[in-house]
């Protein structure tokens, strides 16, 4: 069954790639540009525990896991963490040790990779991110991580590496869209 999710994954990723959006690492004027795989995991903050509540519970409710992913008790179970490790297994047939080789790196993912970085209600800190990516983040050596999730900015340096959420918004988000924000300039 993982193979058949994997499968489905990779179709998905040449697909993309058939429409020139890249999915694995690659070089870009010198700089390795990074995407990371990843999902959310229950255990991402320190400040969770105790009993989920109904939103938490129902958080992407639309996605529907096969047992062999998620929960094979409960198909809309986001919250599995068997869901964050399978997607964070992605992962490793793509990571090279890049910063060894002398590029600088940016990687990029959807979830957050450290906690200090959702300044959001702690209510939500089960569904914002992952700390399995924070090491990935430094065993590839990025000097720029981009992420999104949680639809709130930050851009702050934390142990040598730049953390940047630009959210860029849905047109009634606070105020509106934005512009991009530059995160690196390799000139």
């Amino acid at each position: 069954c993982r193979d058949v999710v994997q499968a489905m994954v990779g179709s998905v990723w040449c697909r993309a790639d058939e429409v020139g959006v890249q999915t694995v690492p690659c070089v870009v004027s010198g700089v390795v540009i990074c995407p990371l795989q990843s999902w959310y995991q229950a255990n991402f903050s320190e400040a969770t525990g105790g009993k989920l509540d109904k939103m938490i519970e129902v958080f992407d409710g639309g996605c529907k896991w096969p047992a062999c992913v998620g929960d094979p008790h409960v198909e809309r179970n986001s919250l599995t963490d068997s869901i964050g490790e399978f997607f964070l297994s992605l992962n490793a047939p793509l990571l090279d040790r890049w910063g060894e080789e002398g590029y600088q790196v940016i990687s990029f993912s959807h979830f957050i990779p450290r906690p200090d970085l959702f300044p959001g209600h702690k209510r939500l800190d089960r569904v914002m991110g992952t700390r399995a990516l924070e090491t990935i983040i430094r065993l590839i050596g990025s000097s720029v991580h981009c992420f999104g999730h949680s639809h709130l900015d930050i851009d702050v340096v934390e142990d040598g590496c730049r953390y940047v959420q630009n959210n860029l918004g849905y047109p009634r988000d606070r105020g509106g869209p934005k512009m991009p924000l530059m995160v690196w300039d390799s000139s």
